[in-house]
């Protein structure tokens, strides 16, 4: 519960500000952020970000914090934007697996309830001054790629789904 004690939008903001170094900016009373060279996301299903989730979890240091809407089910990760490759890119939208282009926004959770966005997994807390600890959308997108390739395998070798 990341957001238990806040009682407005603006507790809301200041602490995914202070606590989580998060770029938070209220938008018709939500908080968001809006995409940068600071932060980034990219989104992907429901079933390929559980598993990359999974194996960014096992091999990273950092948080790994990831949005999700219980009616949309996309999985929206928070990342340290870096160079893309535009062919892996290319082939990861085939799979659902888009970036979020710069300048865009990006819905944060308002509450800890689920009924609307909630965090799938949560930010790490940073120190007074630092910006929020994500994984580099290249190690995010590799994840994927690399999930994907799994998949296509077991199924191209008539396994199970």
């Amino acid at each position: 519960m990341i957001l238990a004690t806040c009682y407005s939008i603006h507790e809301v903001a200041f602490v995914y500000r202070q606590r989580y170094g998060l770029p938070v900016d209220v938008a018709g009373g939500r908080p968001s952020i809006i995409t940068s060279g600071d932060v980034g996301a990219v989104v992907m299903p429901q079933e390929v970000g559980r598993l990359v989730h999974e194996e960014l979890s096992q091999s990273s240091a950092c948080a790994v914090p990831v949005l999700t809407h219980p009616r949309h089910h996309p999985w929206v990760f928070l990342v340290r934007p870096d160079r893309i490759n535009p062919a892996a890119a290319q082939l990861l939208s085939r799979h659902g697996v888009s970036i979020v282009d710069t300048g865009k926004r990006v819905w944060l959770p308002k509450s800890d309830s689920h009924a609307d966005w909630y965090w799938a997994s949560a930010p790490g807390i940073v120190s007074a001054g630092r910006w929020m600890l994500a994984p580099a959308r290249s190690r995010v997108l590799g994840s994927a790629k690399s999930v994907i390739a799994k998949s296509v395998a077991t199924r191209s070798a008539g396994g199970i789904r």
